[in-house]
């Protein structure tokens, strides 16, 4: 295990095999308080179970990395998106992304993503995702992530290319009420507009 911690607040040479630094109260301060202190260090350790709590304390979802930050505990990058997701994010609806590619890596918990090309009209297929999994979404595939049971413990990390905006393009993010196909779509089984 690596730790990256000042010596006044967690010393890896006192803690035992597998410790990690305390966690914060409220949780969402871990995440200030790891990047607020880390910006200008050569890297940024940022513990799971920490993390997760965060990520919960805020809704289920946030990025961590984003080319226009609007909180304290977002790093400001042009050249990729980190977000994080569990099962208190209910707000997921089907989209695609014009340009980017998507990963999804399962940290924790058991998902599903229903998949087509925008233009395919109804053949999705439908992926199961486990602990240790990852779900790259190529560019102009509708895709809908969905945790299979409301348990705690699941977390997954999101990378993309950062290109901001919900919208018509050049926003990255485009929705069912964006889409060239959206009088002729059918949509993933069990979503309504």
């Amino acid at each position: 295990m690596v730790l990256i911690q000042e010596a006044e607040r967690f010393d890896p040479l006192q803690a035992e095999e597998g410790s990690v630094a305390p966690l914060t109260n409220p949780p969402e301060a871990y995440l200030t308080e790891k990047i607020s202190t880390g910006r200008m260090d050569s890297a940024i350790h940022i513990e799971f179970e920490p993390f997760k709590a965060a990520v919960e304390a805020l809704g289920g979802q946030t990025a961590i990395l984003m080319p226009d930050p609007s909180k304290e505990y977002v790093i400001a990058s042009q050249h990729i998106y980190w977000g994080a997701t569990t099962p208190r994010a209910k707000h997921e609806i089907p989209h695609f992304h014009t340009e980017q590619t998507e990963i999804y890596h399962i940290v924790s918990g058991n998902a599903t993503m229903w998949v087509q090309r925008y233009w395919e009209g109804g053949r999705w297929q439908l992926i199961y995702a486990h602990p240790g999994d990852s779900i790259v979404v190529n560019p102009q595939t509708c895709h809908f992530f969905e945790w299979v049971s409301e348990d705690a413990d699941g977390l997954a990390y999101v990378y993309k290319n950062p290109i901001p905006g919900i919208g018509r393009p050049p926003a990255g993010k485009q929705i069912c009420a964006n889409c060239p196909m959206q009088n002729t779509c059918i949509r993933p089984p069990g979503f309504a507009v």
